[in-house]
């Protein structure tokens, strides 16, 4: 069922694996809407050159941003390679840039970047921080470079009060190669930033499904530009961690199903760190984590019941919302498929017209995070 466009807002959704029959769907469904913005999400068994080049041929005069998922939210529905698509007119205004090397990034180019953004918004960078709470970025990053840190600490260091939100592409679990598309362009190893111009009531947003169990540990040894924890507690992590767990080690070792979720303080906020592998003398995290770190080990809850209150809640800060871009962590679906509750989920996601993606992790102001929702609510024009 199509949802009906509002004056400034187009949701589209195609199960269509031809990129020709996509692409008219995208269009049947945000006619007569002509957007200044079109952002899509697919998934990896469709060519996303073609899609993206095409997109962009049909919306000529549109910025055209997408990428490659490891699941779509669309309709009510966590969905599976499929191609869903948010289009976003007037008043919205927004400029993009294709970062097509991450690994080349440096922080010093933050800067520069958020200028050049600005300035197609006919904006000074000087403009840009004064008035930074009409602003928003949006990053859509190779979820698999773990360089977003530095990606994003360098846009904010230019503007420390501007919002972030985003999400990392995908590549339906399989962990070798995402995609990021700007225009007709698209690059591994890459990110596409868009500097948003809302002219409308907005709020970025994070929640998890997680509460702590009162236990804490320090991380002794790490190397976060790797995003490895080497030592926790003065233990060897892995090891620190099947003993926590209470299981053999070389058991632990071989079993990629298991889920261990840290939590990080930064003032009353709880951000997650996930386990993503274990190795014999380190672990791979959801995100960089310094040495001197204390973890929180977290437990779930109800992974439904709280996705629907904590909705509900953020859905309160704005009048008249109107559409929501969620970035949903890859981890949250394994957690649904777990709990038998995928489609249950996807009814709760979408409580107003809402597209997204699941991802390979997430970024919101100046973390990146994993195993959260994140998203960013729009509502009535000011």
């Amino acid at each position: 069922m199509k949802i009906p466009p509002t004056p400034y807002f187009a949701t589209a959704l195609s199960a269509a694996q031809d990129v020709d029959q996509i692409v008219a769907d995208i269009c049947q469904q945000v006619a007569p809407l002509e957007p200044n913005l079109l952002l899509f999400f697919s998934g990896t068994a469709l060519r996303l050159d073609e899609l993206s080049s095409l997109l962009s041929h049909r919306f000529p005069n549109t910025i055209v941003a997408g990428c490659t998922t490891c699941g779509e939210i669309a309709e009510g529905k966590c969905l599976s390679e499929t191609t869903v698509a948010m289009a976003l007119g007037d008043p919205i205004r927004a400029s993009v840039k294709l970062v097509s090397d991450l690994g080349a990034f440096r922080f010093d180019d933050g800067p520069s970047l958020l200028q050049s953004l600005a300035a197609d918004l006919d904006l000074s960078l000087e403009q840009l921080q004064e008035h930074s709470d009409r602003y928003l970025l949006i990053t859509l990053t190779d979820g698999l470079t773990a360089m977003e840190e530095i990606l994003i600490a360098a846009l904010l260091t230019a503007a420390p009060e501007l919002q972030l939100v985003g999400g990392g592409a995908g590549d339906g679990f399989r962990f070798k190669v995402t995609r990021v598309a700007v225009g007709g362009k698209v690059a591994r190893h890459a990110a596409a930033v868009i500097l948003l111009e809302p002219n409308l009531a907005f709020h970025p947003f994070h929640l998890h499904h997680f509460h702590t169990t009162g236990r804490s540990f320090v991380v002794t040894e790490a190397d976060p530009g790797r995003r490895f924890i080497n030592r926790i507690d003065g233990k060897p992590a892995a090891e620190f961690l099947a003993d926590l767990l209470g299981r053999d080690l070389q058991e632990f070792l071989a079993d990629a199903t298991t889920s261990v979720v840290f939590g990080v303080h930064s003032g009353k906020a709880v951000y997650l760190r996930s386990v993503m592998r274990a190795f014999p003398d380190k672990l791979l995290m959801g995100g960089a984590i310094e040495e001197g770190t204390v973890l929180h080990l977290m437990a779930h809850d109800k992974l439904v019941e709280r996705t629907q209150q904590g909705l509900q809640d953020e859905l309160a800060q704005v009048q008249d919302p109107a559409a929501m871009l969620l970035f949903s962590c890859g981890g949250r679906h394994f957690d649904a498929v777990a709990s038998d509750c995928v489609e249950e989920l996807g009814r709760c996601l979408c409580p107003i017209p809402t597209v997204g993606f699941s991802t390979y992790g997430e970024q919101f102001g100046s973390m990146q995070v994993n195993h959260t929702l994140t998203g960013l609510i729009l509502g009535a024009p000011k």
